[in-house]
């Protein structure tokens, strides 16, 4: 999301990822033995080690992407291409890790075939959050990964690797066929705008589904709000009951500043990804909207379940001071430096950010011991 984080700096400090606070339940061998496959998983996508997703990658669906490829009398260099769109996605993961991002094993559900549908959160500061499930079955002694759902996008990772074969185009050709191809391949290089204008020339219905339109909103948030708004409009309203449209549909509330539904669908998201860190964005719109006290205990609740994430205690303290609850705001700046975060810092932060509590005595008073 795009709007979450916008309006506050974010104290330069060193933190930890982001655990799952849940208790994961084992009740047998085989759950140990997927749990402990799952947090491999974990450890290989943010390390880059693309060969342990590659050869746990099901072969089936491997034949049935190639299935769809538009020749298949180049089965070798399609499957090379496979292998290559895995390991970028594998890449992009890893990059978003080292620019700052969270990559964790959150929860899983398993089904009566015995196949584990385990979500993984992606997080930033600066990005916001999605969601990743891995459809999971097990093959022998091991497991295989039979496909990942994208909840940004509301695509399988296979269906995305369809797409990225359709890379040439014909330009200033008005066909719709020509057009789609040409908007994916725009998008697949990262040039949204280009991408956005060629879409909105696209009226066949025949290329007008949940994976065109999501991403044509992806694309229109690059353009401009009002373009934004526009796109996710269109495809929540062709599809209002869509698991993965909840979480796109946080930034259209956040927007059109309608917060009851954006609670809401807060509520809906954390009903789906069984993830109670959606308690931090509950309580950053909160905040924003000054509910102040629905603030303070969201922020509560994220600072004690993931202590290592600091931003919660940076928005519980400003809470805290809009609340003029003086004992609490120096109650947690005691806890904050006895858990390493140097006490000037803290001091050059709410100088500049609180200026207002910088100035009363109390805080000069505990600035001075």
């Amino acid at each position: 999301m795009k709007y979450n984080f916008t309006l506050f700096f974010i104290l330069c400090c060193s933190w930890h990822i982001i655990q799952a606070q849940q208790e994961i339940k084992v009740d047998s061998l085989h759950e140990s033995d997927f749990i402990d496959f799952a947090q491999h998983l974990n450890e290989a996508m943010i390390g880059n080690k693309s060969s342990f997703f590659i050869d746990h990658f099901d072969k089936e669906t491997v034949n049935l992407i190639l299935s769809e490829t538009p020749d298949t009398t180049h089965t070798k260099l399609y499957k090379n291409k496979i292998i290559k769109e895995l390991r970028v996605f594998v890449g992009k993961i890893h990059m978003s890790v080292n620019s700052g991002s969270f990559y964790d094993f959150i929860s899983y559900t398993t089904d009566e075939n015995n196949i584990h549908y385990a979500t993984f959160r992606l997080y930033s500061e600066t990005v916001g959050i999605n969601y990743h499930q891995y459809i999971i079955k097990p093959a022998g002694t091991s497991y295989v990964i039979q496909d990942i759902y994208i909840l940004h996008t509301g695509e399988y990772v296979s269906k995305t690797i369809v797409n990225s074969f359709s890379t040439s185009f014909v330009k200033n050709s008005e066909k719709d066929k020509d057009l789609y191809q040409k908007f994916i391949t725009l998008k697949n290089m990262g040039l949204d705008k280009k991408a956005y204008q060629i879409a909105e020339k696209i009226k066949d219905s025949a290329f007008i589904n949940k994976s065109f339109l999501i991403l044509k909103a992806n694309a229109a948030s690059a353009v401009s709000d009002e373009a934004y708004v526009k796109s996710l409009e269109e495809v929540l309203t062709r599809y209002p009951k869509d698991a993965c449209l909840t979480l796109i549909s946080l930034d259209y509330f956040y927007l059109v500043k309608d917060f009851n539904n954006l609670f809401r669908a807060i509520d809906d998201l954390e009903d789906y990804t069984n993830d109670d860190f959606l308690e931090y964005f509950r309580g950053t719109y909160a905040y924003e909207i000054e509910e102040f006290y629905m603030a303070q205990e969201a922020f509560e609740y994220v600072a004690k379940a993931f202590p290592s994430f600091v931003t919660a205690d940076i928005m519980l303290l400003h809470t805290y001071t809009k609340l003029n609850n003086t004992p609490k705001a120096l109650e947690l700046l005691d806890t904050m430096v006895e858990d390493g975060i140097p006490k000037q810092k803290l001091i050059k932060y709410i100088k500049t950010d609180i200026h207002d509590f910088y100035k009363t005595k109390d805080f000069k008073r505990w600035k001075r011991k």
